[in-house]
């Protein structure tokens, strides 16, 4: 009898066989669907890459299911695993066909330029919903053909536009969105204006006057937090500033007087 993990390594190859059978009957039945997931559940019974053929027969389940990407990568990992395997001819045979017919269905794109007046619109191709391609300014890969292009951005009109997209040629898209209410949309002069200029001549609106003895408001820079703020440095160029100019009033007063005590005071204060 079997213990331990020689036990559990035979239980293992002996799933992985029926799993194998069974893919294998499923697949000369033309039940590629079902024959691609018993290939993919031997991989779950056996070492790592320890089959390589089980990538080639999951690639060709793929194909006959016209997954072509899909079929590729198992084409190519089979490859990458057994190099020199016999049947590398016909895995390459299928890669070139593989290729080709991607290239067929791909479908060649155009460089769309999307702007707009103020900036910032979602942009949406194809659908009326969603978060969209991203937003203007922006510059767009899309497949050749004709498109619905949507713009819209809050408090603003939706734009709705067809777009048409040559290859391998650049379409310029420009719109000035207009505000939801109606009015012309403000321009970046105008807003420039609206914040420079002043709000007491703007028509209609009535200045609200002084109340008699409100005192003006104390600057910014008389306040105790602003001098806090500042530091030391600040407090002690004052400080000095101060006993300077008092030392320079008791000089004059002592030569003006001659008297003593002020010569002191002069002295103390220095």
């Amino acid at each position: 009898m079997f213990s331990g993990p020689a036990a559990a390594q035979t239980r293992n190859k002996e799933k992985a066989r029926a799993h194998y059978e069974a893919a294998e009957k499923l697949y000369q039945k033309a039940e590629f669907r079902k024959a691609l997931d018993d290939y993919l559940k031997v991989l779950d019974y056996i070492e790592r890459d320890s089959i390589p053929e089980m990538y080639f027969n999951i690639a060709q389940c793929h194909r006959q299911l016209a997954e072509v990407e899909k079929a590729l990568f198992y084409y190519r990992l089979f490859l990458s695993k057994s190099p020199t395997s016999p049947l590398r001819p016909e895995v390459e045979k299928h890669i070139a066909a593989l290729e080709a017919e991607r290239q067929k269905t791909t479908k060649p794109k155009g460089k769309v330029t999307i702007i707009t007046e103020p900036p910032g619109a979602t942009i949406l191709i194809d659908t009326f919903e969603g978060v969209g391609v991203g937003v203007t300014p922006k510059v767009l890969e899309v497949e050749v053909g004709t498109h619905i292009l949507v713009l819209r951005l809050e408090n603003y009109k939706d734009i709705t536009h067809q777009l048409v997209v040559e290859a391998d040629k650049m379409v310029v898209v420009q719109h000035t969105l207009v505000q939801a209410s109606g009015a012309e949309p403000v321009k970046t002069e105008d807003a420039k204006s609206l914040l420079t200029q002043d709000d007491t001549k703007k028509p209609g609106q009535v200045k609200t006057p002084e109340v008699p003895g409100t005192p003006p408001p104390v600057p910014f820079y008389s306040r105790w937090w602003f001098w806090t703020g500042v530091g030391a440095t600040v407090v002690f160029a004052a400080a000095t500033g101060y006993f300077g100019m008092q030392t320079l009033s008791l000089k004059k007063d002592w030569d003006d007087t001659g008297d003593p005590q002020k010569k002191s005071d002069g002295e103390d204060a220095r």
